[in-house]
């Protein structure tokens, strides 16, 4: 019998938990596959922008099935947002989202601005007069 799956951002939490539960590793991979690539063609500029809650469900499948890559990928497509709209969002209370994550969101989120504006103003370091 052949079954055809459609991978969704609805389908996979359901797919990959069952893929979990019974131990079927090459769907787990697959569903893994199309996460890892849903969040590459969004940081390659190739498809829309995902919303913020959207990338906290993606933080709950990758802390509760140990997706570190996915994680990883997520945490970079947050640090694109203004803090402010995060905090609306929930994230720094999202169950998933520790201290330690959150920390490390702000850190990257400077990161990048310090970066912007290092090549907006031509400039390699503000401290020195």
């Amino acid at each position: 019998m052949l079954v055809c799956l459609l991978f969704t951002d609805d389908t996979v939490p359901v797919i990959l938990s069952l893929s979990v539960e019974y131990e079927v590793t090459s769907l787990q991979d697959r569903c893994e596959t199309f996460l890892t690539n849903t969040l590459e063609h969004v940081q390659n500029h190739e498809s829309e922008r995902i919303d913020i809650p959207t990338l906290l469900r993606y933080i709950e499948w990758s802390k509760v099935h140990d997706l570190l890559n996915i994680l990883e990928q997520v945490v970079n497509l947050l640090v694109r947002y203004d803090v402010k709209l995060l905090k609306q969002a929930g994230v720094k209370t999202c169950p998933y989202v520790s201290g330690e994550l959150w920390t490390e969101i702000l850190e990257k989120r400077n990161s990048l601005m310090t970066t912007f504006l290092e090549n907006v103003a031509g400039k390699g370091n503000y401290c020195n007069n």
